[in-house]
């Protein structure tokens, strides 16, 4: 007989301890085929399976290859002798030895066995024990055994850095997880079927979580961190979950713009699809039964007509103020839901079959860009201040820096980056003639935000020597030094590289972040004007940009330094 370890971890399945036998190595114990039905989260597998009788118990032994381990996401290995079979799972690693060897295993954790196929067989109660899997049921029945398998939650942690802020929760086998009711200044998760393991880590800092444990699951809800109102969540079957802290969103030019692609309408659903992930926000009247989403900063690429046949119930309009707003109005009886089958899409669904809601207001978002870090643009001067004008070739700062900004923008948002403009439009960032000490802070108020990396101001330089020419960058801060040292053009670009220059500029002190001005050509130069009006042109000189900034931020981003950190 094995003596067990002292230092074994009693998990959340105590009620078994006392059943699981020592494991015991015996000409006379038979292993008997027979067959277990296994659910976890809803979801039900079938499989032959062998028992063997150690103790008062049966121990239950499933193939190694089957395929609620894989859908469990646990994996094992045979060590090279043979001897040795060790077992990785989200909730813990075990390690078995080859039952004929298991009066000598120094690790006590059990032992695997083969069928008459060669096929290894784990044991399913030693295995829970070691990566916290909690039992909830396991009954002998005339057609074998009925299993009901629970996750259990091992981990709770703070992830936090200026550009990304969540909460991590990793469990031990896939769960149920949904949102619970959230208010202005909270948002949490229910975990169906859950146990918080006794061995679990919690490591919070700043987010004060408020953990219960229910008859039926967990409960844990969190206030916002400060500065953050908006939210992403993992809501699925899944054995991890996160809540992605979002900032504040800024309606005077503070959120990632995106282009709105399609939109289609049937009698029971709205399905809107853009350029890439976006917030909504929602509000419903139960007096009339008319639910209406707004969706902001979108620009309206695509036609929103709703068809002669469902006017009776949907409406659509675009408000193409300062920032794109496309509104849907729908009569849903308080009966409706969203769904995001991509980061792209909002699926609107409406009628008999949705379930009522019981809130009359709510928001959400379709997703966050595949890459974390935030990268906020600012296209210099816009709306009643066109910077500086050539007249001559027909050429404005303002439209020139919009049209470079966007350019870079887009460039930098295939490169998997999330984007945040300043503007993007013709228009000043806080209201028309607004003082410039207002109109530099906002922008760089939208920065610090959104918990930008980096902050690129893009503009064009000017003087009133006509031979002026050149590609410069401009700093101030120390962390911005380096940043601007990093922009370099392509060789064969024909423009002359000043490289990186000292100013001290408002929006650059004002910026948290590392930042710089790109002044990229003399529009008073007639030569670098006419370059400004060749698409092709700009779009060379951003990638030579948006190829700098990516550089800086990989390399600096491995070495995980200060300036990133925005420390």
């Amino acid at each position: 007989m094995i003596k067990k370890k002292t230092s074994a971890i009693i998990i959340s399945f105590v009620m078994f301890m006392s059943v699981i036998g020592q494991c015991m190595a015996s000409e006379n114990n038979k292993a008997f085929h027979s067959h277990a039905s296994i659910n976890a989260a809803g979801r039900s597998w079938g499989i032959p399976c062998l028992s063997k009788e150690y103790g008062k118990e049966p121990e239950i032994f499933i193939r190694a290859d089957s395929e609620i381990f894989k859908d469990l996401k646990i994996l094992s290995s045979l060590s090279s002798s043979g001897k040795t079979l060790g077992v990785t799972a989200p909730g813990g690693d075990a390690y078995f030895s080859a039952e004929e060897d298991s009066l000598q295993d120094a690790q006590g954790d059990g032992c695997f066995i083969k069928d008459e196929d060669g096929v290894i067989m784990i044991p399913l109660r030693k295995l829970a024990q070691k990566a916290n899997i909690n039992i909830k049921r396991l009954e002998k029945t005339e057609n074998g055994f009925e299993i009901e398998l629970a996750p259990t939650i091992t981990k709770i942690e703070e992830i936090s850095s200026e550009s990304s802020y969540r909460m991590a929760i990793s469990l031990s086998i896939l769960c149920e997880i949904s949102q619970e009711e959230e208010s202005d200044s909270s948002i949490g998760l229910f975990f169906s079927d859950a146990k918080l393991a006794k061995n679990a880590s919690i490591a919070l800092k700043s987010l004060k979580a408020e953990i219960k444990q229910k008859e039926n699951g967990i409960s844990i809800k969190t206030p916002f961190p400060e500065n953050r109102k908006g939210f992403t969540i993992t809501k699925a079957c899944s054995e991890k979950a996160s809540i992605e802290f979002l900032p504040s969103f800024n309606l005077s030019g503070g959120y990632a713009s995106e282009r709105l692609e399609s939109i289609s309408f049937d009698e029971s659903s709205i399905t809107v699809k853009a350029s890439g992930p976006f917030r909504y926000f929602w509000h419903s009247d139960k007096e009339t039964g008319r639910m209406t989403a707004e969706i902001p900063m979108l620009s309206q690429t695509a036609d929103i007509s709703v068809p002669e046949s469902l006017k009776n119930r949907i409406s659509s309009y675009f408000f193409n103020s300062s920032y794109g707003i496309l509104g849907i109005s729908v009569m849903a009886d308080s009966k409706f839901s969203f769904e995001n089958p991509d980061k792209k899409t909002l699926v609107i669904k409406f009628g008999e079959k949705e379930d009522s809601v019981k809130h009359n207001k709510g928001f959400g978002i379709t997703g966050l860009p595949e890459h974390s870090i935030t990268i906020v643009i600012d296209p210099g001067h816009g709306g009643g201040d066109a910077g500086a004008v050539n007249k001559r070739i027909g050429v404005s700062e303002k439209k020139s820096n919009l049209e470079l900004a966007l350019e870079l923008g887009r460039i930098l948002n295939e490169y998997g980056y999330k984007t945040v403009f300043t503007r993007t439009s013709d228009r000043d960032v806080t209201w028309p003639n607004s003082p410039d000490a207002v109109e530099l802070q906002a922008r760089a108020d939208i920065g610090n935000a959104n918990s930008a990396t980096v902050f690129l101001s893009v503009h064009c330089n000017a003087s009133v020597n006509k031979n002026a020419n050149g590609f410069a960058v401009y700093w101030t801060k120390e962390k911005d030094r380096r940043l601007a040292e990093a922009f370099k053009l392509s060789p064969g670009r024909e423009i002359k590289d000043k490289g990186a220059i000292y100013g001290g500029y408002y929006v650059l002190r004002h910026a948290n972040m590392p930042s710089v001005i790109i002044e990229t050509l003399f529009i008073s130069n007639d030569k670098e004007a006419e370059l400004l009006k060749n698409a092709k042109f700009r779009s060379g000189i951003m990638k030579d940009c948006a190829d700098s900034v990516d550089r800086f931020i990989r390399q600096n981003e491995s070495k995980d330094i200060d300036i990133i950190k925005n420390k």
